[in-house]
């Protein structure tokens, strides 16, 4: 209901403020109103998630409690003079409407001469008292509008913010990687071995050391793989034990794994890309790049083959040729990524692509080419997806999970 509130209060507050702005589209002065009312948007939503990340770091105890309250009522304040500005543009554009209304009545024909004649003083002041209480209620009902809004979205936030705790906390000093399984369960891959949990809650070691940096099953699941940097293992019984893989790749040095429709993918230190379909025999299908990779996905490229993501060089990368080139995948203007990427993976069975950075958890439903920003607090370092099991391991080693595609995050009790 909260949302559903914000939203309604937020539409009726951009309503009121844009219906007379855009009325007149024709003139100059109201197109500039827009550009101006466009920028005023743009600070009130950046007011608005600097609140967010200041509660964030309360509660991971970046601030204390005299400077959260400080900086608290600056991003307020900041707030409340954006409100203030687009209701008092509203009345510049009001004023604008009037003196067009004036100069177009000073040139109507008058009925008797056929002249134009200017209007009567009388008549304009009367003109003018009449519209007055008109852009006063509008201006006031669109800052009350406005305000409502932002309360409802940022009560909002918080109180999803405020409910995520973790399930478990992982005697890890880095996570690599979270991959979800097809059974509900997990598996994380860190610095110095791998994990696995059934629930999130109680977890076990996989039986393997080294650091691992991509777990993943081939397309028939009859094998699962830990690969990274001097690993290379494969499990036949669902992780329950392991052995060495025998490969064909050039390198030991993995950085990031990930399974396509009929192919997984595994990036190589100083070679690129290969792909397999059993983990054993590998086909070469791109070339290094100059960015150090952290972490590798795969999503359907909506004609058959598949699109490749790497988290590299502290933004997301896309290919669309099996690795061959890379463009940028890290979206642009409002919907671009924010901070330094550290991981990067898709959801196959919903289509999105998550990130991981130092700003928070994005998503993005265009393979990249817009993100959104979703409601978790602290830094995560790796984040898996499977239909709508979102899993998050921050910088702390903590495990978050979310079952409903990262909108909330479920509580450790």
């Amino acid at each position: 209901m909260t949302t559903l509130l914000a939203l309604i209060l937020t539409a009726l507050a951009l309503a009121a403020i844009g219906y007379p702005l855009f009325a007149r589209r024709g003139q100059t002065r109201l197109r500039s109103s827009g550009a101006a009312l466009a920028e005023m948007e743009e600070r009130y939503r950046s007011a608005l998630a600097d609140l967010q990340d200041l509660e964030a770091d309360r509660e991971i105890g970046n601030l204390s409690e005299t400077d959260h309250g400080t900086l608290r009522e600056q991003y307020r304040r900041r707030a409340a003079e954006v409100l203030r500005e687009i209701d008092a543009l509203h009345a510049r554009e009001t004023a604008v409407r009037v003196e067009f209304e004036r100069e177009a009545a000073r040139r109507r024909p008058s009925v008797s001469t056929g002249t134009l004649v200017a209007e009567p003083a009388k008549t304009q002041a009367r003109g003018r008292s009449a519209r007055l209480p008109v852009p006063v209620l509008v201006g006031t009902a669109t800052a009350v509008l406005a305000i409502a809004g932002v309360v409802a979205l940022y009560a909002r936030a918080v109180s999803v913010q405020a409910a995520q705790s973790p399930l478990a906390t992982l005697p890890i000093a880095h996570a690599h990687v979270v991959t979800n399984d097809e059974t509900g369960g997990f598996w994380v891959g860190h610095h110095d071995g791998l994990l696995q949990s059934s629930d999130g809650r109680t977890w076990r070691q996989a039986g393997t050391a080294g650091d691992t940096m991509g777990v993943v099953a081939t397309p028939d699941g009859a094998h699962w793989l830990a690969l990274g940097h001097d690993v290379a293992l494969v499990s036949t019984d669902l992780g329950a034990s392991w052995s060495p893989l025998t490969h064909d790749l050039p390198g030991t040095d993995i950085h990031g794994a990930a399974a396509g429709r009929d192919w997984i993918y595994a990036y190589v230190v100083g070679f690129g890309v290969f792909r397999s379909g059993d983990g054993a025999q590998w086909v070469q299908t791109g070339v290094p790049i100059a960015q150090e990779v952290g972490a590798l996905a795969v999503l359907s490229d909506g004609a058959g083959g598949d699109a490749l993501f790497l988290a590299a060089g502290g933004t997301v990368l896309r290919s669309a040729d099996g690795g061959r080139t890379w463009g940028a995948a890290a979206g642009a203007g409002n919907l671009a990524l924010g901070g330094t990427v550290r991981g990067v993976a898709a959801n196959p069975d919903g289509g999105a692509l998550f990130a991981a950075t130092t700003e928070g958890l994005y998503r993005s439903l265009s393979q990249g080419a817009d993100w959104l920003r979703l409601p978790f607090r602290g830094s995560p370092a790796a984040v898996g997806a499977r239909e709508a099991r979102v899993a998050v391991v921050d910088q702390e080693g903590r495990f978050f999970l979310s079952t409903d595609g990262g909108a909330t995050w479920v509580p450790s009790g």
